[in-house]
Protein backbone atom coordinates (compact mmCIF):
# COMPACT_ATOMS: atom_id res chain seq x y z
CA UNK A 1 0.00 0.00 0.00
CA UNK A 2 1.14 3.53 -0.69
CA UNK A 3 -0.25 7.02 -0.36
CA UNK A 4 -0.12 9.36 -3.35
CA UNK A 5 0.03 12.87 -1.90
CA UNK A 6 -0.25 14.52 -5.32
CA UNK A 7 -3.54 12.79 -6.14
CA UNK A 8 -4.57 12.49 -2.46
CA UNK A 9 -5.51 8.81 -2.49
CA UNK A 10 -4.22 5.46 -1.32
CA UNK A 11 -2.98 2.84 -3.76
CA UNK A 12 -3.45 -0.74 -2.62
CA UNK A 13 -3.47 -4.14 -4.31
CA UNK A 14 -6.71 -5.68 -5.49
CA UNK A 15 -8.52 -8.52 -3.75
CA UNK A 16 -6.99 -11.92 -4.52
CA UNK A 17 -10.03 -13.23 -6.43
CA UNK A 18 -8.79 -11.08 -9.33
CA UNK A 19 -5.69 -13.35 -9.72
CA UNK A 20 -3.24 -10.68 -8.60
CA UNK A 21 0.35 -11.91 -8.59
CA UNK A 22 1.89 -9.76 -5.87
CA UNK A 23 5.39 -10.60 -7.04
CA UNK A 24 4.76 -8.90 -10.41
CA UNK A 25 2.27 -6.03 -10.07
CA UNK A 26 0.79 -4.14 -12.99
CA UNK A 27 -1.43 -1.00 -12.97
CA UNK A 28 -4.48 -3.25 -13.40
CA UNK A 29 -3.64 -4.95 -10.06
CA UNK A 30 -4.08 -1.76 -8.02
CA UNK A 31 -7.11 -0.12 -6.48
CA UNK A 32 -7.16 3.61 -5.71
CA UNK A 33 -9.01 4.57 -2.54
CA UNK A 34 -10.18 7.88 -1.15
CA UNK A 35 -11.15 8.10 2.54
CA UNK A 36 -14.58 9.70 2.99
CA UNK A 37 -15.62 12.03 5.81
CA UNK A 38 -17.79 9.29 7.34
CA UNK A 39 -14.80 6.98 7.92
CA UNK A 40 -15.22 4.71 4.90
CA UNK A 41 -13.21 4.14 1.73
CA UNK A 42 -14.41 4.99 -1.74
CA UNK A 43 -12.86 3.44 -4.85
CA UNK A 44 -11.47 6.07 -7.21
CA UNK A 45 -11.94 4.80 -10.79
CA UNK A 46 -9.01 5.15 -13.20
CA UNK A 47 -9.75 5.47 -16.90
CA UNK A 48 -9.32 2.23 -18.90
CA UNK A 49 -8.74 0.10 -15.76
CA UNK A 50 -11.40 -2.27 -14.44
CA UNK A 51 -12.72 -1.23 -11.02
CA UNK A 52 -11.88 -3.95 -8.51
CA UNK A 53 -12.33 -4.55 -4.82
CA UNK A 54 -9.30 -3.79 -2.64
CA UNK A 55 -7.66 -6.47 -0.54
CA UNK A 56 -9.46 -7.16 2.72
CA UNK A 57 -6.89 -5.33 4.88
CA UNK A 58 -7.41 -2.03 3.04
CA UNK A 59 -9.56 -0.43 5.72
CA UNK A 60 -7.26 -1.61 8.51
CA UNK A 61 -4.21 -0.07 6.81
CA UNK A 62 -5.64 3.20 5.56
CA UNK A 63 -8.09 4.20 8.27
CA UNK A 64 -5.64 3.43 11.06
CA UNK A 65 -3.07 5.72 9.39
CA UNK A 66 -5.62 8.51 9.21
CA UNK A 67 -6.52 8.04 12.89
CA UNK A 68 -2.84 8.08 13.78
CA UNK A 69 -2.20 11.35 11.99
CA UNK A 70 -4.69 13.55 10.15
CA UNK A 71 -1.76 14.94 8.11
CA UNK A 72 -0.46 12.03 6.05
CA UNK A 73 3.23 12.30 5.10
CA UNK A 74 4.18 12.89 1.48
CA UNK A 75 5.82 9.49 1.15
CA UNK A 76 4.37 6.54 2.98
CA UNK A 77 4.20 2.87 2.21
CA UNK A 78 3.28 -0.30 4.05
CA UNK A 79 4.49 -3.76 3.27
CA UNK A 80 2.20 -6.46 4.56
CA UNK A 81 3.86 -9.85 4.86
CA UNK A 82 2.44 -13.23 5.70
CA UNK A 83 4.44 -15.71 7.73
CA UNK A 84 3.83 -19.41 7.91
CA UNK A 85 4.29 -21.03 11.28
CA UNK A 86 6.06 -24.36 11.20
CA UNK A 87 6.92 -26.74 13.98
CA UNK A 88 10.34 -28.23 14.24
CA UNK A 89 10.74 -31.53 16.01
CA UNK A 90 14.36 -32.58 16.50
CA UNK A 91 13.28 -36.13 17.31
Amino acid sequence: MAYDSFMDFFVITAFRKYNVDKSILFPKDHVHLIPTSDGKLEVFPIENIEVKRPLVEAEKFTLSLIEFSPKIPYIIGIIHLYRRIECYDSQ
